[in-house]
């Protein structure tokens, strides 16, 4: 069984890696390409259904054009402003937020970070 914090933080690295393949003009297909992989398996990794190996996760952040640090940084920048807005919805509640209400305020939240950046 997986925990909530593990379950947020697949995810919130989903959210990430499907706004930045959106953001190269990527299909699922071509990424799973550049990560000898199949697209569904690209799938499930942006739908934060499946945990992603060590090896693959160099290799996004090869793909990406960051470093791992720089990755790692935007997904826990992610996972804390889900909290924050978990928080200001309903105080105490995040470790309750059903699993697809979970998804809909991550994506939320990438939405409003990705809207920040280009402002």
């Amino acid at each position: 069984m997986t925990t909530p914090e593990v379950r947020l933080f697949q995810i919130a690295f989903g959210a990430l890696v499907t706004h930045l393949r959106e953001k190269r003009d990527m299909t699922q297909a071509e990424l799973a390409a550049k990560l000898d992989v199949t697209q569904p398996t690209v799938a499930r990794i942006e739908n934060g259904k499946n945990r992603v190996p060590v090896s693959k996760y160099m290799q996004l952040t090869e793909v990406f054009g960051m470093t791992l640090d720089q990755f790692h940084g935007r997904v826990q920048q992610i996972i804390d402003a889900t909290h924050r807005a978990a928080e200001a919805i309903k105080p105490g509640s995040m470790d309750r937020v059903e699993p697809r209400k979970l998804e809909g305020l991550v994506l939320f939240v990438v939405k409003l970070l990705t809207a920040r950046e280009s402002a």
